[in-house]
């Protein structure tokens, strides 16, 4: 064998050793998927390496397509994706020891292209984005960071919060909403909640004791005019069900409650309120609530585990580590299911709905 030969054998071997070791895969094309066979993807995921994949189904549960991506712990069971246009938003944070990614990542509904934002912080929690801008949140050693990245300029700025924990935060009216709990008080037994609003380069607009509420589940809903959030604590850090509406001029803010503990992701059916109750550290939750304007509310008990939802027009999509399940709205009815098999090591995070299907 010439010298030359054996020379691209050895780096050959070098680069595949380097990038098995490191745990990176070849990332699957978007082109090699058929997009007109795609309605929507479930987010599986590892925290040990960097093997993730998206699992693209149609909407009658008869193919399955499947991207592989070299991300780890990508996406959470704690939030719903973030949406922009035509982006959708999720963190993959890194090994579950490092957590060290430092990025945020959009698929676009309609080409399934992957796109990064960086970030200048470790240990994302989560993600919002409004016009040009992609924010972040960041906890680390008692100071919250966030941080608003633009995607025309290439510039980036953080905003610091000595003494808080920034917990979510979300789009309403072109303002940015963000959610905080106070590290600095006393030994008292009750919390203190914050709400700061903020303007698209991060200017601080309003700051509002919310402590009587308790704290946000880490999902929301938008209307246009308020943005209706859950609440899973209250302010002894109790369980508690609440759901709370917030004015996103005037920032009055309104229960419109929930008696059942638990509320997790919310939707906006017609005039109704759809509300999961789902605990995501212990994994455990399968009843929504179908909440009239009049706050007369309906439990359903779906037997299966909520740990990712979704909706598209008429469905309602629920997905968990044994199977995705459809159920036609507003009956709740179970149309079609699909199971799954995870790989050891592996979990689900989140459904990336990409098609709107008509109603």
């Amino acid at each position: 064998m010439s010298r030359s030969k054996v020379f691209f054998a050895s780096f050959s071997f070098l680069v595949l050793f380097f990038f098995t070791a490191c745990g990176y895969l070849w990332d699957t094309p978007p082109s090699s998927l058929k997009r007109e066979s795609i309605d929507f993807g479930l987010v599986i995921t590892n925290e040990h390496k960097y093997d993730s994949r998206i699992w693209w189904f149609d909407s009658k549960l008869q193919t399955m397509q499947e991207q592989k991506l070299s991300y780890a712990a990508l996406g959470s069971s704690f939030y719903s994706p973030a949406e922009n246009r035509d982006e959708l938003y999720v963190i993959p944070v890194g090994l579950g020891n490092q957590k060290d990614t430092k990025k945020v990542i959009s698929v676009n509904k309609k080409t399934l292209q992957i796109t990064e934002y960086p970030s200048q912080h470790i240990n994302l929690i989560h993600m919002a984005s409004i016009g040009e801008k992609v924010y972040s949140v960041s906890n680390l050693n008692g100071i919250s960071y966030l941080e608003a990245w633009d995607k025309k300029e290439g510039t980036s700025k953080t905003v610091e919060l000595p003494g808080s924990y920034l917990t979510c935060i979300f789009p309403g009216g072109n303002k940015l909403f963000a959610f905080d709990k106070n590290m600095d008080g006393d030994d008292s037994e009750e919390n203190v909640y914050t709400m700061r609003v903020y303007s698209e380069d991060l200017r601080l607009l309003h700051k509002k004791d919310i402590s009587s509420f308790g704290s946000l589940s880490g999902m929301a809903m938008d209307d246009g005019r308020n943005l209706y959030a859950t609440v899973n604590l209250d302010e002894k850090g109790h369980p508690t069900g609440k759901i709370i509406k917030i004015n996103e001029e005037t920032y009055a803010i309104e229960e419109i409650g929930s008696s059942y503990i638990w509320p997790h992701a919310i939707y906006r059916y017609d005039d109704k309120l759809i509300v999961t109750h789902f605990d995501p550290v212990v994994v455990k939750g399968s009843e929504v609530s179908v909440i009239d304007p009049d706050g007369k509310e309906k439990m359903i008990d779906l037997k299966v585990p909520l740990e990712a939802t979704a909706m598209m027009g008429d469905r309602f999509i629920v997905a968990n580590s044994k199977g995705v399940y459809q159920y036609e709205l507003p009956s709740f009815q179970l149309l079609n299911s699909y199971p799954l098999q995870l790989e050891d090591g592996f979990y689900l995070t989140n459904i990336l709905p990409v098609n709107e299907l008509d109603r």
